[in-house]
């Protein structure tokens, strides 16, 4: 069985609704990060909810950006991101760096305390977890971009997620067993 297809551009359908489509996009749960990446003195940050791991060999993960945003341009210029994995409490972080407004920044990103690993991209003090990564492949797909990192090192710690559904933050409910 081949399991290797050549790629094909598909016909638009008419038929889906675009605002159907976000309202079905906007059911699912998902944690939120914030990306980070520094290109020479610039650090940018933005908040993500479209990542998620992709590969134990090699250690990958991916994420998804705006085709025209600074962010992506950022990565794609520094060959670097990381990817901070936000805790319940940080819901303020995810709002900041969520701002169309937000500010790229020389030396510090504003507002929050980073570190660095491996790569030099900020890593965001009490973060749940990071991945920090150097870009391995770039996909470009409709308007946006899909960056897969191949990770330099990670952290983890314990907490509660911060979730995103339906248009709102969420945390997850404790249950005693």
């Amino acid at each position: 069985m081949n399991l290797y297809h050549a790629a094909r551009t598909p016909q638009p359908n008419q038929e889906v609704d675009p605002a159907q489509f976000k309202q079905a996009a906007r059911r699912f749960a998902s944690g939120v990060t914030v990306v980070t990446t520094r290109c020479d003195e610039v650090r940018h940050a933005g908040t993500v909810s479209a990542f998620f791991s992709l590969s134990l060999d090699p250690l990958q993960v991916l994420i998804s950006l705006n085709s025209t945003g600074r962010l992506a341009e950022l990565v794609t210029q520094s060959g670097i991101f990381a990817v901070n994995v936000l805790g319940a409490e940080q819901e303020s972080l995810s709002r900041l760096f969520a701002s169309p407004q937000r500010p790229t920044s020389l030396g510090a990103l504003p507002g929050v305390e980073t570190e660095v690993a491996a790569t030099g991209a900020p890593i965001i003090r009490n973060c749940l977890a990071y991945f920090d990564c150097m870009v391995a492949n770039v996909i470009i797909a409709g308007d946006h971009t899909l960056f897969i990192g191949q990770v330099q090192a990670v952290s983890a710690s314990d907490g509660q997620p911060l979730l995103y559904f339906d248009g709102a933050y969420r945390t997850l409910l404790s249950r005693e067993t």
